[in-house]
């Protein structure tokens, strides 16, 4: 370990399995084999490509397309392979708590571990050292759960979160579970998310008492602790874990009859609104045409975000951090998202695994290929909701 008086942290290295050599593992949970449901077609002759890429980047085991998938049918059938949920310990670590460096792990050979720093900002890597933030007391035994895209509303609910919760149900009491405090991430850089959606997660996920609120810094760490899935690919394949959705079940918040039932999220508050101009007077007539209300999550605290996904029949959307509600909408809720290859040849389809997994169905138009008009819409949305 470094003088704790020491400028900065050297990096040698990248070490890329999910787990350190010298650490200890253990099973958290277990994803069996699952048969999921592909999206229901948008409109006749929907091309499935790109949605297919996507998820050979999430190792699907094996994709079955139904050729006669037509009139609202699901396009097929995606085969995930079995996955297991491990938490590992290593000693003599360091944890970095800043701006784009949240949850950074380091061993004591000064190599990064690769996969639950994957967020993290690359210069470090380039520099080989971390510089200019300051080196902290030493803690003793932790559990981390956040990564370093914290200040993103899905990375925040759905990794930190959701893994701080799965490590209080199974951790002893005298492992800390450390978070970023308020300071750490609301006076260097502006979350997209405000400071009520913090508290009101922290404390709805019963963690607000239990954890451990952390400011910028270096810490060593005599005894830390992680979790990640193997096999190891992408981050998303956590959304495969049941007790995720259970967890997120038990947040406690009212019923509100007075919030609309069919919504859509609309995007237009934010700096990149994901719908062209054209788009948006599709979407806007469409809106009048079934009764949709529009709706702009920045106007909500996180308690009504809740119980507005809760009591939500159908969801449509530009793909965005916002659809990270989905998990505690209900199954039959259906959801209509506006995806796009962001600099990709695939669309990321961390959504639809929520979806599948929460039996949602799902649908879906690739902005970036799909031309979109009213008829199609019209049909995609009969075709989640044929009783409307």
């Amino acid at each position: 370990m470094l003088n704790e008086n020491a400028s900065f942290l050297p990096i040698l290295g990248n070490f890329n399995g999910p787990f350190a050599s010298d650490g200890q593992c253990y099973d958290m949970s277990h994803s069996p084999e699952r048969v999921l449901p592909m999206p229901i077609t948008a409109y006749d002759a929907q091309r499935f490509q790109e949605f297919e890429l996507g998820l050979r980047a999430y190792d699907v085991r094996r994709i079955i397309r139904n050729t006669a998938a037509v009139d609202g049918k699901e396009s097929g059938k995606a085969i995930m392979q079995a996955r297991t949920l491990k938490i590992c310990t290593i000693e003599n670590a360091y944890l970095v708590i800043a701006p784009e460096l949240y949850g950074v792990i380091v061993q004591n050979d000064y190599q990064i571990i690769g996969p639950p720093s994957c967020f993290r900002n690359r210069i470090i890597d380039r520099e080989g050292c971390i510089k200019n933030i300051p080196f902290r007391d030493k803690l003793d035994d932790i559990f981390v759960g956040c990564d370093a895209a914290s200040t993103n509303y899905y990375h925040w609910l759905l990794y930190a979160i959701s893994k701080t919760q799965f490590a209080n149900s199974i951790l002893p009491s005298e492992t800390q579970l450390v978070l970023p405090s308020r300071s750490s991430l609301f006076e260097n850089r502006q979350p997209a998310y405000s400071l009520s959606t913090y508290e009101q997660t922290l404390a709805l996920s019963g963690l607000k008492d239990r954890v451990t609120l952390l400011d910028v810094g270096i810490y060593p760490v005599k005894k830390l602790s992680y979790c990640w899935h193997i096999p190891d690919f992408k981050p998303e394949l956590y959304l495969l874990f049941s007790e995720v959705y259970s967890l997120f079940d038990k947040f406690d918040v009212p019923n509100m009859p007075e919030l609309p039932k069919r919504i859509y999220i609309s995007r237009e508050k934010g700096h990149d609104s994901r719908v062209n101009n054209e788009e948006k007077e599709i979407i806007e007539r469409v809106l009048q045409t079934k009764d949709i209300q529009k709706i702009c999550l920045e106007d909500m605290d996180f308690i009504t975000q809740v119980a507005l996904f809760r009591q939500a029949e159908f969801v449509m959307a530009p793909h965005g951090a916002g659809l990270a509600n989905m998990v505690f909408a209900r199954p039959g809720t259906a959801l209509l998202e506006f995806n796009r290859q962001f600099e990709q040849p695939y669309l990321r389809n961390c959504f639809y695994l929520i979806t599948a997994m929460k039996q949602q169905p799902y649908c879906y138009f690739n902005l970036s290929k799909d031309q979109l008009t009213e008829d199609y819409l019209l049909q995609a949305i009969d075709r989640l909701k044929p009783n409307w």
